[in-house]
């Protein structure tokens, strides 16, 4: 009587998890972000220098000049833009450590908690960072590796948000548009630079963590 071996368990007789698609498009959608960012900084930064005022006119009968026509575009496609890519970047985080869970390398954030710490206030502005630092960490130096900057990176998101803050005080609240004039217009500017900071540096972390992982299977 031939005796058969025992079934695999169900973790080792599937494949692991794939993240190369979902992160091709989080870093693509991340400096695409940046470069919107990037864009707008200039548009706001000239407009400063030439003391224009980007404060929207309300009557039919006031004229809008390019420095409107330039913020209404870049706002416009700056909210798709960025649902886009928080949705697919937590998609490839969730995915990330899924792929580190099932390598049995994942030791502290679930797959489900990586992305949850990003959605709960107060929480999300230490735990992001320790989630992605962890999944680094998880996957192991090798002689490869290229740095990844990622205090400058959470600093800069951080910073971007105390701006934006700052920003809508001026303006007298969440509920009041903030001024696009001045001082405003600086700030608006101040924003847009820490923001196209951190969305490049996230595209380059992003990108970094699948060049790591494809490498993952090849002999040092």
């Amino acid at each position: 009587m031939i005796e058969t071996a025992p079934p695999l368990p169900r973790a080792m007789s599937t494949p692991p998890p794939s993240t190369a698609l979902l992160g091709r498009w989080a870093s693509w959608l991340l400096w695409a972000i940046g470069a919107l960012s990037a864009a707008q900084t200039l548009l706001f930064g000239a407009a400063a220098l030439a003391r224009a005022s980007l404060d929207l006119p309300l009557g039919l009968d006031q004229r809008w000049s390019g420095w409107h026509v330039g913020y209404v575009l870049g706002s416009c496609l700056y909210l798709p833009l960025f649902l886009a890519t928080s949705i697919v970047f937590l998609l490839w985080l969730h995915r990330a450590r899924s792929r580190q869970q099932w390598f049995a390398s994942a030791r502290g954030f679930s797959p489900r908690r990586a992305v949850l710490v990003w959605l709960i206030p107060a929480v999300n502005v230490v735990l992001p960072y320790r989630s992605i630092r962890e999944l680094f960490d998880d996957e192991g130096p090798r002689p490869t590796d290229r740095p990844l900057l990622l205090p400058l990176w959470w600093a800069s998101f951080l910073l971007a948000g105390v701006v934006a803050g700052v920003h809508l005080a001026l303006g007298g609240g969440f509920w009041k548009p903030a001024p696009m004039s001045g001082t405003g217009l600086w700030l608006a500017c101040a924003r847009e630079l820490l923001l196209a900071t951190s969305a490049f540096l996230a595209g380059r972390f992003v990108a970094e963590f699948e060049r790591r992982t494809a490498r993952r299977g090849l002999p040092d």
